[in-house]
């Protein structure tokens, strides 16, 4: 019970047993002050197929630029887990939009950095108000407290 707020960015999806993961949710759990809160973001198992292209980007990498070893979290499962053991989770985003557009925003990166700026304005509004994609996205958040 030391911390008002936890924040934890794609860290969960490195601990392969779900004995570890439930593990680090419960030790989240133990240092969060009680009504603490808490934001997690994790990737998500749809979104990652779209950005690897069904995994063709991983074979064409070869064994020399090998992914580390990784999991990803459906999002009801991973919300379950985390009610179950940490708190209530009282929102869950994700950022689809950007997702899908990822390869173009890489090649605006080269033509022109100005219309990047604007692509990414444009996307950030579409991502703010479409509901329920968060299934295409890469990483979801969610964000809640400790009951």
């Amino acid at each position: 019970e030391t911390f008002d707020l936890v924040f934890i960015a794609t860290s969960l999806m490195y601990l392969i047993e779900k004995e570890d993961q439930v593990s680090c949710i419960r030790e989240v759990r133990r240092v969060l002050k009680e009504k603490g809160k808490f934001v997690i973001i994790e990737r998500n198992p749809v979104g990652h197929r779209i950005i690897t292209f069904g995994g063709l980007v991983s074979i064409l990498r070869g064994q020399k630029y090998k992914e580390i070893p990784s999991v990803s979290f459906k999002k009801m499962y991973l919300k379950s887990v985390l009610e179950k053991n940490l708190g209530k989770v009282a929102q869950v985003r994700g950022i689809p939009i950007w997702t899908l557009t990822l390869p173009i925003q890489i090649l605006l990166l080269k033509v022109d950095k100005s219309l990047i700026r604007l692509f990414l304005k444009m996307i950030y509004y579409f991502d703010r108000k479409i509901k329920n994609l968060e299934r295409l996205s890469l990483y979801i958040s969610y964000s809640g407290f400790k009951k």
